[in-house]
């Protein structure tokens, strides 16, 4: 049977992949962990060392986050439900994500990407250099990112937002894909001599990206299946679990657009994300409604309003946060992609998780305007810290300084701050930029966690100089 690539002895070869894994050195990941380092050796999520993994004993869950440019040069498998965020970086060889387990790319590299046994991969901006193949009732998400081809076998499921793809699809066994765009069609071209239909795709994908000049290779006599979808938004006014695929935005408080758009019969339902969710444009959070993400993905952005709280615990958003008119937004485990803004009495609290899937100081950056506060405390925030009008930016750590080295930043309207010192998670801030709004009620506080070294004590800051300004600056 053709496959793209060609992967005949693949199962088979799952079987030994404990024996022949365990014949070399590897690096195990059975905690949580932050990878930013490269690392030469094969990566194991979800085992502590070699004899669990053949024997498939003491399997753990873990979490872990990939950023910084790191790069695993001998490939990554993902075990037991395991959580693995590729915020930056490389992923050389193979990717397997086994066992129920789930992958979130915000932005990566990955030369050989395969799902298996009911896992699940949401892709926003991923670059997969060869191939794409899903089997074993696994789930993939694709939102973005380039693909060089793909394949989706044995009851797996691909839903296809937006992205590029380089070479054709292949889809058999009982395999599903679903589509979704304006325009979407495919016309049989013919039979192919491997036991294939040729389908022409044609249409625009809702991220813009257009199908046409694509081939589909369906197989025949299969069970397979292709679906082409309309992007539309979802309504959520009732409690509800995730853990299927939402085709466009979902809009959480409301049961209808009539009813949003005219500000009428408002809920406040409670709706949980996992691992197998996927949101395809923006999640909107209103009137007191509250969201749980413990996995999953959104392709755009996260907003709240309306004193909605969030806890975001696991998944990716490959867009950016912003949280409205009195929101609570916990962020302890999630990759943000563009940032976090917070405003109007809303208030954020960061304890882990990554914002920014660059290293741009601006995109990555947490915004704090109005009368929000804004919490810091652990979490990996590629950007710098900006706090304008009456709000509040409190950074917990040990020894943490600000110093001022630029009074008319940004044509007068910020004081730039230099940070050091380490936040209450033990990592650095040293060389991370502060920025306070000049002539405005605008505060910083930074709380001591700890012992702080002799002569260092908890610093409350306020800009008073330069021209007074404002910012309304939210990231892409």
């Amino acid at each position: 049977m053709l496959r793209f690539p060609l992967r005949h002895a693949l199962p088979a070869a799952l079987l030994l992949l404990g024996l022949t894994q365990t014949a070399r050195a590897q690096q195990y990941f059975a905690y949580d962990a932050t990878i930013n380092h490269n690392i030469g050796v094969p990566v194991i999520v979800g085992y502590a060392n070699g004899n669990d993994l053949s024997r498939h004993t003491n399997g753990r869950s873990p979490r872990v986050s990939i950023v910084g440019g790191a790069e695993l040069f001998q490939g990554l498998s993902i075990y037991n439900g395991s959580a693995v965020t590729i915020n930056d970086g490389y992923v050389y060889r193979e990717l397997d994500v086994l066992d129920s387990g789930a992958l979130t790319v915000a932005k990566g590299n990955i030369d050989f990407l395969i799902t298996f046994f009911t896992s699940v991969a949401n892709l926003s901006a991923a670059n997969i250099a060869y191939s794409l193949n899903s089997y074993d009732c696994s789930a993939v998400a694709i939102s973005g990112g380039s693909v060089t081809g793909f394949g989706v076998y044995g009851g797996s499921r691909m839903d296809v937002r937006g992205g590029s793809f380089g070479n054709d699809l292949y889809l058999s066994e009982s395999g599903t894909l679903n589509f979704f765009g304006t325009g979407l069609r495919a016309v049989y071209a013919a039979p192919d001599a491997a036991g294939y239909n040729k389908l022409a795709l044609s249409g625009v994908l809702s991220d813009g990206s257009s199908l046409d000049g694509k081939f589909l290779y369906k197989q025949v006599g299969s069970a397979a299946q292709v679906w082409f979808n309309p992007a539309l938004d979802v309504y959520f006014p009732n409690d509800a679990t995730l853990n299927h695929t939402v085709g466009d935005s979902a809009i959480v408080g409301y049961a209808s657009a009539s009813d949003r758009d005219n500000k009428t019969n408002p809920t406040g339902p409670a709706v949980a994300l996992e691992n197998y969710s996927s949101v395809g444009n923006d999640l909107l959070v209103y009137n007191n409604s509250s969201i749980t993400m413990r996995g999953g993905y959104i392709g755009n952005a996260l907003e709240t309003f309306d004193s909605s709280v969030v806890n975001l615990c696991g998944g990716g958003v490959s867009g950016g946060l912003y949280a409205n008119n009195a929101s609570r937004v916990n962020l302890s485990g999630t990759g943000v992609a563009h940032g976090v803004v917070a405003e109007s009495d809303s208030v954020v609290t960061i304890t882990g998780g990554y914002i920014g899937a660059t290293t741009s100081a601006f995109i990555g950056a947490v915004f704090a305007y109005d009368r929000s506060r804004v919490n810091i405390s652990d979490g990996n925030i590629a950007g710098d810290l900006y706090v304008a009008n009456s709000a509040t930016l409190n950074l917990f750590g040990v020894g943490l300084r600000a110093t001022l080295v630029d009074a008319n930043a940004f044509n007068y309207q910020y004081s730039k701050y230099i940070l050091s010192g380490v936040r209450a998670d033990g990592n650095s801030v040293k060389g991370r930029f502060l920025y306070v709004e000049n002539h405005s009620s605008a505060k910083f506080n930074l709380v001591s966690v700890g012992a702080p070294p002799r002569g260092i004590y908890p610093v409350v800051g306020r800009a008073d100089t330069g021209r007074a300004g404002r910012s309304r600056t939210r990231p892409a």
